[in-house]
């Protein structure tokens, strides 16, 4: 399914090669001026893509009605925070790190970013408000990649609890019967999000 998650994975990876192929464009003596040009274009294509559009709007799709304003609010002034110090330190930190290293730095910047769409991330297209509440309720991407990797339902802080408070067998068949009513939870959602789309 395309949709908000697969764009920012398209744009984050895009904007990571575009800004490390200016990085050695530049490290080159002399600069690649062809090279240059393209990943600066590319850059801002990749931007427009995902990161630009989809960050305004995946909180109006996640935040319930009654936080909505106020965290949408709060995003958008940590946004301008963050581009002000950008803009306000790129002479100081070219200087320091040189252009090529500078915009090195943003290309692993990126990587994270898209470290981070990749495990955290969830899918927002055609779902309603209530689903993305149950949505974080369960997995997010991240829990499920891990335990498609180890296997069986990660121990939450309950279980630890419960272990640490001798429940023996009664916790172990509770968290059993929790894991699987959130599998029962998570098939409904995504019968509904099937539905939805048809």
């Amino acid at each position: 399914m395309q949709g908000r998650r697969i764009l920012l994975l398209y744009s984050t990876a895009g904007i990571a090669a575009s800004l490390g192929m200016l990085s050695f464009s530049l490290a080159t003596t002399p600069p690649i001026i062809g090279l240059s040009y393209t990943s600066f274009f590319s850059f801002f294509v990749f931007f427009s893509l995902g990161l630009g559009p989809v960050t305004w709007l995946i909180p109006a799709e996640i935040f319930p009605v009654r936080l909505r304003a106020r965290a949408i609010s709060l995003g958008t002034v940590l946004n301008r925070l963050t581009s002000g110090a950008i803009a306000s330190t790129f002479l100081t930190l070219t200087e320091a790190m040189t252009f090529q290293g500078y915009y090195f730095f943003f290309a692993l910047v990126n990587c994270g970013t898209f470290l981070f769409v990749w495990y955290l991330v969830p899918e927002t297209k055609g779902r309603t408000l209530e689903e993305m509440n149950e949505l974080f309720r369960g997995e997010l991407p991240g829990d499920v990649a891990r335990r498609r990797l180890f296997g069986g339902k990660l121990p939450t802080k309950a279980d630890e609890r419960d272990s640490a408070s001798g429940g023996g067998a009664a916790a172990t068949s509770g968290s059993s019967q929790g894991a699987k009513g959130a599998e029962t939870k998570s098939s409904l959602i995504e019968r509904r999000h099937k539905a939805n789309q048809k």
